[in-house]
């Protein structure tokens, strides 16, 4: 029998995307690249199955595979490796009270530091990079709803 734990709707659902966009963003952006096991880790926990990815998290995927623009690519990994950074610390002490695995919260030390620093360096194109920072919490969006 599979557990759905109510988090932003079903969780397994939740956890299911984030490992989609993890394997995917990984493969742009190397500090990041075997983040997507650690989530398969706390699914597999869990009870959860891999599988598709929702149709929100689908369009979002479709998206950033047709991204060039390194500045644009980076937006997304800082949306994402923040909000899991940052938020991830509400939902991790949420889940470790009810002793389940939060493996996809820990992230290797000095990851935000190493995205900051990229996030201050002068860039081509500035404006690509808030423009797509301002997409990817759009598409995130609509995957949490």
């Amino acid at each position: 029998m599979r557990r759905a734990i109510t988090c932003y709707g079903n969780y397994s659902t939740y956890l299911n995307d984030i490992y989609h966009i993890y394997k995917l963003l990984g493969k742009h952006y190397s500090e990041i690249g075997q983040h997507y096991l650690k989530v398969q880790q706390d699914i597999e926990a869990m009870g959860f199955d891999i599988s598709i990815p929702s149709t929100e998290c689908k369009n979002y995927l479709d998206h950033i595979n047709t991204l060039t623009n390194m500045d644009r690519m980076m937006a997304n990994v800082y949306v994402r490796v923040l909000a899991d950074i940052s938020g991830g610390r509400i939902i991790r002490n949420k889940l470790n009270l009810r002793k389940l695995p939060v493996s996809m919260y820990t992230f290797q030390s000095g990851l935000k530091g190493k995205i900051v620093t990229w996030i201050n360096l002068e860039h081509e194109n500035a404006d690509a990079f808030l423009q797509e920072t301002q997409c990817s919490f759009e598409s995130y969006s609509n995957i949490l709803n």
